[in-house]
Order: C-alpha cells, then structure tokens, then sequence
C-alpha cells in the first residue's frame, strides 16, 4: 500500500515497498500444479495484472473448489488470453478483468492514515512553537547570566515596544486552543498503484499548562473525515478519524526548545472498488459477459506515533532563525476484512476478496528551520514565518498486501506488491500570527509536501487561542 505517506513532519507520507516477483506472488494449496501455470503470466502488462494472472493460473482448472461465477470468470479470463495467440480470444477483455480483480486501491487507506498522523503532529508543533514566542515575549522564560536570572526587560530581544510583560497583561499559565483545517492532495497512476483525489476537513482542540517557567504540557483532542476518489472512477475510500495527543516543551534557555510528543489514532474507513469490464464469453447467450460490480468494505485502522525535537533561535533585531532537528517514530495497523457485491447475484458476483491485517512502522529524520519576524502594533503584534525541512525515511519496509478470493477454498494466497517509498523529500510551511493584548491569538497555516514523486499534498489551518 501507499503507507502515508510522506515522513515526520507537517504532512507525512510513507509507501510500502514489493520485493517478489509476479511469479512469485501466489502461495497455492495443495494439488494445485496446473497445465496453464505461467500461460497467462506471459501477457500481462501491469504488475496488479501479473498476480491476478498467477492467481488464476491456480484456481481456475477443474479440481478447485469455486463458486460457479469465480469459475465463469477465470474461465473467460483464461480462454480470452490463451485463445487470443491464435484466431479468436479477447485479450484486452481479458486484461481489463485481472486488472479488476487485483485490490491496488487497498494502498489508498494507509496513504490516508499516514497523512492524517501527520497533520495532526504538526498541529501541535506549530502550536507549541507559538505558544513558546509568545513566552518570550511575556517574560515567562527566563535566561540566566553568570548564574543569575534576568529579569524580562533585560532578556535580549524580549522587548516589543516598552516592555514585554506589559505588552500582554492577560497572559497566564493556562492557555486553550481551538483549530480548523482544510486539505487537499492528489495521487498519479502507478503501475503499481491506481491513483487519487482526495478532500479532508478536521478540527483540533485541546489544553495546556506551564508547569515551571522552563516547562510546558498539554493535550490535545481531534477529529478528521477524509473523502478520496479513485481515478477513472475505480472507487472511493471515506475515512473518519479521532485522535488524542500528549505533549510537552522544555526551554533549557530563552532561546533553545526540546519538543516531545505521542500521538494516538483511530480511524474507521468505508470503501468501494469498481470492477467494471467486458469480455468475450462462451457461457452468455449473447458471447459477451459485462461486469459492473462495486466490492464494498469497511474496516478500522490505528496509529501511534511519537516524535522528539529540538531547536534553537538566532536572534538578530526583529528577525529569528530557528534550525531544528526531529526524529519521527510512526507504528500503524490496519484489520482485515471481507468484501461483499453489490448485485450478489450478477456476473462477477464471484470477485469480492478478503485482505489479511497490515502492519507498519515508519522511522523517520527531519532537519529544517523556521524564520519569523514580528511587525509590532498598538493592539497586537503580527508574527510571519516561513519554515523548510528536509525529511529522510530509514524504515518503512512493510511486506506485500495479501489476500484471497472469498469464494476460493483452495488456500490460495495472492501478495499484491505495491510501490516503493520515496526516501527523500520535504516539507514547506507559510503562517501568521497576531497576538492580541488581552490573551488572544490568532494564526492561519498553510503546510505542503514536495518532492515526493507522483503525490502532492497540502493543508490550511485556520486557529484561535487564549493564554490566561
């Protein structure tokens, strides 16, 4: 599967990567040597195509046990390809159903997942880093020279127009947050993997607390729904997700930051896959069989996911540079479950499958940084920054998708390869903040992946706090 996507940082993703061969990819019951083995592998096109090829190979001479229609179907399948090296067959028919049998749309939930896990972290980055300038500026933490504390007016840059802690009188301990978000992104075809359109609209709320003048935790509480469209109409996936997430900051100086935060997800998803084609048919009155079925499924999907970042600013009048460095730690599971026709007694009725339990792990590196400057007003200070990063993926090597045709008994098992991961690629982000006198802040965000071949990828987030 496309696992989500893109590493540790505002938006991540993370692909899964295929090993074995076509040929490879089927793991037979017992007795199931047959006459066409490898008959139907050598007119493939695409590698979704080659494992429902080896599947059928195994499944469809007599002496299995299928239902009539699975029967039907591989039967078509196999005389359109093997018929098609002489006068009659239908190879393209042919194709178009093993291209329809194999599930490459499965990939589209843990690009999903991944994506969501992302997002959300990054939510709460981008609110602790808020959170620790506004701080800064309050006062709230201190700097030490020669062992002795400084008082907020003399902190080096503290200063926004006759005092810090006078600018923001309301400021406190305790501060809650409320955000909104919008996103957008798209997938090309893969050979591999079909691609996507998808939508998704969420919102963040949570609390925290400054425990010490270095220190501060929080919680956070979130909900997201996801709409994707399968290119070329081939399905769609719905994803509803909840999540909570823990985090704390540690100043070890007005100007350094250790960032430490762990995450939790539960997603429920609802999917249809399209299997739509026409093939030559010996066993229709008219000699063409036409299948239109939609596999419908749902299934459940958890993630957790941890994170540890520290930074430091260099201060020069009112501009800041933050560089900072990340480790990202993203484990995900996903249940198996069986596929059911939307027309149980039409042609292809036969075709639903049922996929097994995945897992994940994603390792993750980031390194980047954060610019920003502050424009001072009388009611409120306005703060822009800019921020990139650089993320790199050590792990993420997940075995295949596998799964088997429902209406098969003969133990036959496909391993459905899907496309390798991007290593390399990165994150941009764009924000500005206005920080009221009287407690209140406000921020718009907008977060993008690039570099990630065949994906793109982008969220706005619109917030509003208080500090009191």
């Amino acid at each position: 599967m496309d696992h989500i996507r893109a590493g540790s940082g505002a938006l991540i993703l993370t692909l899964a990567c295929a090993t074995q061969v076509a040929a490879q990819s089927v793991i037979p019951g017992p007795g199931t040597s047959t006459a066409i083995q490898g008959e139907l592998q050598s007119a493939v096109q695409t590698p979704p195509q080659q494992t429902t090829a080896a599947l059928v190979e195994f499944i469809c001479p007599p002496g299995n046990l299928l239902s009539s229609d699975l029967q039907t179907r591989c039967n078509e399948i196999a005389i359109g390809i093997l018929g098609s090296r002489g006068q009659g067959g239908d190879l393209g028919g042919a194709l178009a159903g093993l291209q329809g049998m194999a599930p490459e749309e499965n990939s589209v939930i843990q690009t999903i997942e991944v994506d969501g896990a992302g997002s959300r972290d990054e939510e709460v980055r981008q609110r602790l880093e808020r959170r620790r300038k506004k701080d800064q500026d309050t006062g709230a933490v201190t700097m030490t020279l020669n062992g002795r504390p400084l008082p907020p007016g003399e902190v080096p840059g503290a200063e926004h127009g006759g005092g810090a802690s006078a600018d923001y009188p309301y400021s406190g301990r305790w501060g809650v947050f409320l955000n909104g978000n919008f996103g957008f992104g798209d997938k090309d075809d893969s050979a591999r993997e079909t691609g996507f359109r998808t939508d998704s609209y969420g919102v963040t709320g949570g609390a925290d607390y400054q425990l010490t003048d270095q220190s501060i935790v929080g919680l956070a509480l979130g909900y997201t729904r996801q709409d994707t469209d399968l290119n070329a109409d081939s399905g769609f996936l719905e994803t509803d997700s909840v999540s909570v997430t823990a985090y704390a900051s540690y100043f070890p100086s007005a100007r350094s930051y250790v960032n430490a935060i762990l995450s939790y997800g539960h997603n429920d998803h609802d999917q249809k896959r399209t299997i739509a084609y026409t093939i030559a048919s010996p066993f229709t009155p008219t000699g063409t069989a036409v299948i239109n079925q939609s596999a419908l499924s749902d299934t459940t999907s958890r993630d957790l996911g941890g994170s540890l970042e520290g930074g430091y600013d260099f201060v020069r009048g009112n501009w800041t540079l933050t560089p900072y460095g990340r480790l990202n730690v993203a484990d995900s599971s996903i249940d198996g479950y069986t596929e059911h026709m939307s027309d149980p007694g039409g042609p292809g009725s036969g075709l639903a499958l049922q996929i097994e339990d995945q897992s994940f792990m994603s390792i993750t590196t980031a390194f980047g940084g954060r610019l920003t400057t502050v424009y001072s007003g009388k009611r409120f200070d306005l703060f822009p920054q800019v921020g990139v990063e650089y993320v790199h993926e050590f792990d993420n090597d997940n075995e295949d998708t596998r799964g088997r045709l429902v209406d098969d008994t003969s133990g036959s098992i496909f391993l459905l390869p899907t496309d390798s991961p991007d290593r390399n690629y990165g994150n941009v982000t764009a924000a500005l903040t206005a920080d009221f006198r009287n407690g209140w802040s406000g921020h718009v965000l907008y977060q993008g992946l690039v570099g990630y071949e065949d994906l793109n990828l982008n969220l706005f987030e619109i917030g509003a706090r208080l500090q009191f």
